[in-house]
């Protein structure tokens, strides 16, 4: 499969009515791939009267191997090349996400100090098995 090395941050309009940004290269005539997809989120804010433009997960990367999709072109609407402003924002965005997936997992897998007192204990004592 040929690919192209750079990667570009586009906007996309998909023909179900989703926006989504993302991390994007081709893949082949019929298809690209999508890397980091955020759906783009509108609303309004009543105090000042205007839009009030968000991002959240497009895809339920917490069940996916990998936070990567291929999509058909025949599902595509159009596709644009995010402004700077916007493709700086969705960064820090994307960064902010995986940061809070690392110290979830950091955490999941900690042992508290009675854990490691057991383990220690079992290593000195070659007690049993540890599960």
């Amino acid at each position: 499969r040929s690919e192209s090395k750079m990667e570009t941050v586009n906007f996309i309009r998909l023909k179900t009515g989703d926006d989504i940004i993302s991390y994007m290269f081709h893949c082949s005539k019929e298809q690209v791939v999508l890397r980091d997809p955020m759906l783009i989120v509108m609303r309004p804010d009543y105090k000042s009267g205007n839009q009030i433009v968000g991002m959240d997960s497009w895809l339920p990367f917490q069940i996916m191997n990998s936070n990567e999709v291929s999509i058909n072109l025949s599902d595509i609407l159009f596709i644009s090349k995010a402004s700077a402003e916007f493709e700086e924002f969705y960064e820090n965005t994307v960064d902010g996400l995986r940061k809070k997936e690392e110290e979830k997992l950091e955490e999941e897998t900690k042992l508290t100090p009675d854990e490691m007192m057991m383990i220690l204990d079992a290593v000195e004592n070659k007690e049993g098995v540890m599960h």
